[in-house]
């Protein structure tokens, strides 16, 4: 098990910011899929049977984004009501027992129960919110960081993208590659390059009623052959199946841009936009669809994932923008606080525009005092002090990158 030294955000958000990035108005989606906590014997899942033919017998990529319900306490998930409710905070050295892989919160259940080896994939929560992917193409294969926190947590407000890589070695083999928002955070090799549709395309060598990859849900609790499991509990959106190894480029430097369904290599697109009933369908593929079972009335949210979403129209998607709701390409933050300039005359950073940060404007009126030129023209005059006035008794922002 590789591990890998993250990237620093900021350094990916300058990188990304220094570009501006392609958004159609026509890709808008209007939809995500939210998960909820659940009781037990009442787990809401879907399960998705249908695999696009291609996917799965070369090298192949997933992409998913994810916004995890940090509202929910982190804690152990061995049992109990507490199981249903936290995020799982076990850690353990993979490979370490039988059962390292045991606790975590399943997104994806593609398990084989009996012969996990053959076949299973699984997108898993662990160690307090990090991800992790088990694969089985002859053996099973754990891809994650470990310790878990020698890479961020995804409990924190945010949407983040997944990406999931089988890449061909040189000689034989393959790479393994997670991926979380453009940085590779884990790699496995393995000696086989197995075509998975020989697990995937029929799915007859999995047991009566536990074929396929079931979302949101351990597929045993889901059908109720046991009364709970810890679950995912967020929302779900722009799910994406490639049948070739994107580019360690391409995931670096696009992960924020949409997809328009027409890329090569691209095999099945699911939007989440929906808005209503029991089915999510393939963009590519209308009567490849995941069938939903407990929804309740908010499993449909109007959330949208980063890529549709630049409000202010600056070139920057609100994800990474440090002022989401006011035009600032250039993306200038003199005082480092994570608020553009542009939105932030919260001088002393006390969270509010009030009279203390009048009294601090009205010292620098008139000079090149950096934190106080809102508007980046050089000098401290009459235009910032109309930021001033819009923001008065508000707080700064909003801001894409502060939680």
């Amino acid at each position: 098990m590789t591990k890998l030294r993250s990237i620093p955000i900021r350094r990916i958000i300058a990188a990304i910011v220094a570009s501006v990035i392609a958004f159609s108005p026509a890709l808008l989606h209007a939809a995500s899929m939210r998960l909820v906590q659940n009781a037990p014997y009442a787990h809401d899942y879907g399960q998705q049977l249908l695999l696009p033919p291609a996917f799965g017998a070369g090298e192949f990529t997933v992409e998913m984004w994810v916004r995890l319900d940090d509202s929910f306490p982190v804690g152990p998930t061995d049992g109990g009501p507490e199981q249903l409710i936290n995020w799982c905070d076990a850690d353990p050295e993979p490979y370490s027992t039988g059962t390292w892989w045991f606790d975590g919160n399943f997104l994806l259940d593609g398990h084989h129960i009996g012969a996990p080896a053959e076949g299973s994939f699984d997108v898993q929560f662990y160690g307090a919110g990090r991800v992790r992917w088990l694969f089985g193409d002859g053996s099973l294969r754990g891809v994650q960081a470990w310790p878990a926190d020698t890479t961020p947590t995804l409990l924190d407000s945010r949407w983040h993208l997944i990406t999931l890589v089988r890449r061909w070695m040189g000689g034989g083999g393959a790479h393994l590659e997670l991926w979380v928002d453009g940085e590779l955070v884990a790699t496995e090799d393995t000696p086989r390059r197995t075509d998975m549709q020989q697990y995937w395309s029929t799915w007859d060598q999995y047991p009566p009623g536990l074929e396929g990859w079931f979302w949101g849900a351990e597929k045993q609790a889901a059908i109720d052959i046991i009364p709970q499991y810890e679950d995912y509990k967020g929302l779900l959106d722009e799910l994406r199946l490639w049948a070739i190894a994107r580019t360690p480029d391409a995931i670096e430097t696009s992960w924020l841009e949409p997809v328009t369904g027409t890329e090569s290599g691209l095999v099945a697109v699911y939007r989440f936009d929906e808005a209503g009933g029991d089915v999510a369908c393939d963009q590519l593929n209308p009567t490849a669809c995941i069938h939903w079972t407990n929804l309740v009335p908010e499993s449909w949210s109007d959330e949208q994932a980063p890529p549709a979403v630049d409000t202010d129209g600056d070139g920057v998607v609100d994800a990474l923008d440090n002022c989401t709701i006011l035009a600032n390409p250039e993306q200038r933050d003199t005082d480092g606080d994570g608020y553009g300039n542009r939105c932030d005359p919260d001088l002393n950073g006390d969270g509010i525009v009030n009279f203390g940060d009048l009294a601090a404007f009205k010292t620098v009126f008139l000079t090149d005092d950096p934190d106080a030129d809102f508007d980046g023209d050089g000098l401290v005059n009459f235009g910032d002090l109309a930021v001033i006035k819009a923001f008065f008794l508000e707080p700064p922002g909003p801001s894409g990158i502060v939680p």
